[in-house]
């Protein structure tokens, strides 16, 4: 379940970060996994059974109900819906959708959309868990890929409640090493025993040398991860112009994480076109890659 040194950097990491909001032990909390996708296999199969309802927002990335399906589970999307400058949900269609289920998958800053959870928001889905008796799992690869001064640092969850919440993050694009798969699962000790024997049905164990180098860069100053914002703001801005420009609507800016998600029928090129074919047009005669909409 992930090399001792490895396991150290990553309680570390949260105890620097979030000084006195955890109390997270190397042995008894923490599951090194091959990526956050295996991390959130793992956590899946083992703290929800076949015919469970597992509810999450939507859009949402492809493989919460395509794990959901594999394991016999039943998703219960809630809509994220789009303003003019930002993205909010009905609490009352969050409320109804936590009925009944077993977990609540979140991803914040939010994959596809860059929406960041307003401390409002955040605390209200935390109560609304707690209420129906819901475990949160929560997707927080992009912590460090954050834009406008809101929000200056990203904040767990699992801050405001660390024993209704299971952290799954990885190194993907902190250091840009998407390639190296190496992710970590942090949650209480019964649960941590219960992710441990499905990771090691499922991976075994991910690579030692990589973990290692992981475990460097855990140690490594933080300026240098902050230092993605600077960076992905640059392309965001850049992107977002040359998009608008050529006829695209925008939507709401991205808060954080690195996408648009626009709107393509305002282009006389892509307009009557199914999304997968515009994002093939765009991708193979503009040079500019792209995931079709509806994938979300």
């Amino acid at each position: 379940y992930g090399a001792p040194e490895l396991r150290r950097a990553v309680a570390k990491y949260y105890a620097q970060r979030f000084p006195g909001a955890f109390a997270y032990d190397a042995d008894e909390n923490i599951t090194i996994v091959a990526g956050a996708t295996e991390g959130f296999a793992a956590c899946i199969r083992a703290l929800a059974e076949p015919g469970d309802v597992i509810a999450f927002f939507e859009p949402c990335h492809e493989l919460y109900p395509s794990q959901l399906a594999l394991f016999g589970m039943l998703p219960r999307a809630v809509t994220l819906t789009a303003h003019e400058t930002d993205w909010s949900f009905d609490a009352a269609e969050l409320e109804a959708a936590l009925r009944g289920a077993r977990l609540f998958l979140f991803n914040d800053p939010h994959n596809p959309t860059g929406h960041r959870f307003s401390s409002a928001e955040r605390r209200l889905i935390v109560k609304l868990c707690r209420k129906h008796g819901v475990l949160i799992v929560t997707d927080e690869i992009y912590e460090w890929i954050l834009y406008g001064s809101d929000i200056d640092v990203h904040e767990p969850l699992a801050v405001l409640d660390p024993e209704n919440v299971v952290i799954v993050s990885s190194i993907s694009k902190t250091a840009r090493a998407t390639g190296w798969r190496i992710g970590w699962v942090v949650a209480s000790a019964p649960r941590t025993q219960r992710i441990r024997a499905v990771h090691d049905q499922l991976v075994a164990c991910v690579a030692t040398p990589l973990q290692i180098g992981v475990a460097r860069l855990l140690e490594m100053d933080k300026a240098r991860f902050a230092d993605l914002r600077g960076e992905y703001q640059t392309k965001r801005d850049v992107l977002g112009a040359a998009l608008s420009k050529a006829g695209f609507d925008l939507g709401p800016e991205p808060k954080g994480a690195y996408y648009w998600f626009v709107g393509y029928k305002g282009v006389p090129q892509l307009q009557s076109l199914d999304p997968l074919a515009a994002a093939m047009i765009m991708t193979r005669e503009y040079g500019v890659a792209c995931v079709p909409g509806d994938n979300f």
